[in-house]
């Protein structure tokens, strides 16, 4: 069967082993959709949030028992077309998208989450990262780490972490630099690496190539310094 990084298998019983290796075709979302945020929930289904061309939010949840795409009522106002979905252990998808609105004198992301049975509920302001171009990955199931952005002043350090079990916010380690519009992802082994962005002076007279890696017992280090860097599009965690 198919397996993730851990070993343990996670293909449904009811989904024909073949599909694993194979493409089926779908129903088609109920708009035309560009890079939008999506999430794999407890009961296999997929929320597909965002991504239209204009309008308001908005979002589905795909059924893969019965091939078609249903959609989800009520999408706070605030969400942004381009976000970012992560699911946790809890059951409830995370969502983060940039802020648009000021609070005590800053610009924090607009985060909420989704529960399949109660819909979306609101998820309190991340402290100290920015708004714009913040950096978020998984550390594991229940932990989401979201670093840097810009604030109003530019480029900050901060860094936080949302645990699903405790639904709260808790401060980490900040940075080693400030960093802004660069690429994270969690490896899988309770680490997550961020990479590339910009510091004060924004991408052209500042762009950073290179990388910092966070655990719990570390915090952050640097992890590795490649030309290009700042330009990465996305991170993979491989194995």
């Amino acid at each position: 069967g198919a397996r993730g990084l851990s070993g343990a298998s996670w293909w449904p019983g009811w989904l024909p082993e073949r599909a694993a290796a194979t493409w089926a075709p779908t129903g088609a979302t109920h708009t035309w959709r560009f890079s939008a945020a999506g999430a794999v929930m407890v009961d296999c289904r997929v929320l597909v949030v965002v991504g239209q061309r204009k309008g308001s939010a908005s979002a589905e949840t795909y059924d893969p028992r019965a091939r078609i795409l249903k959609p989800v009522p009520d999408v706070p106002v605030g969400v942004e077309q381009s976000s970012t979905a992560f699911p946790l252990g809890n059951g409830r998808v995370l969502l983060l998208t940039s802020g648009t609105r000021f609070n005590a004198g800053r610009q924090p992301p607009l985060v909420v989450s989704f529960d399949a049975d109660l819909g979306w509920l609101p998820v309190p302001d991340p402290p100290g990262v920015g708004g714009q171009a913040f950096m978020a990955a998984a550390l594991d199931a229940d932990n989401v780490v979201v670093a840097g952005g810009n604030s109003l002043s530019g480029p900050v350090a901060e860094a936080t972490v949302y645990s699903a079990r405790g639904g709260a916010w808790f401060p980490l380690p900040p940075l080693l630099l400030p960093r802004a519009g660069g690429v994270a992802t969690g490896l899988g082994n309770g680490a997550v690496l961020v990479a590339g962005g910009y510091g004060f002076g924004g991408p052209d007279a500042a762009p950073l190539d290179s990388a910092e890696v966070f655990t719990t017992a570390r915090g952050w280090r640097h992890a590795a310094a490649y030309p290009g860097m700042a330009t990465a599009y996305q991170l993979l965690a491989l194995g």
